[in-house]
């Protein structure tokens, strides 16, 4: 009888502990959409971009679209691909 209580206070423990978290993580969801509600991703892409621009050499950066290009490996070999792909399709060879 004594097992079967401390059992059952075992189980409620835990299953007051998981609702708990719940409650916690449903908090912290919460107060972080409403400090991003007014936050403008495209706006601060592009901030970040042209502050990056300063600092990393032209070679580096796609001529179409400011995106950093990266080495890659195609069907016919390595290649110089833009990072923003499928956006953005720009290539050049290897050199």
């Amino acid at each position: 009888m004594i097992l079967m209580y401390i059992f059952g206070l075992v189980i409620l423990y835990f299953l007051v502990l998981g609702i708990h978290d719940s409650i916690k993580q449903r908090i912290r969801d919460k107060a972080a959409k409403e400090v991003l509600v007014g936050f403008d991703y495209k706006r601060e892409k592009e901030e970040i971009i042209s502050i990056c621009a300063n600092f990393v050499p032209e070679e580096l950066l796609c001529p179409k679209c400011n995106g950093l290009m990266r080495t890659k490996k195609g069907a016919y070999g390595e290649f110089i691909g833009c990072s923003n792909y499928p956006n953005c399709r720009y290539t050049r060879s290897v050199k």
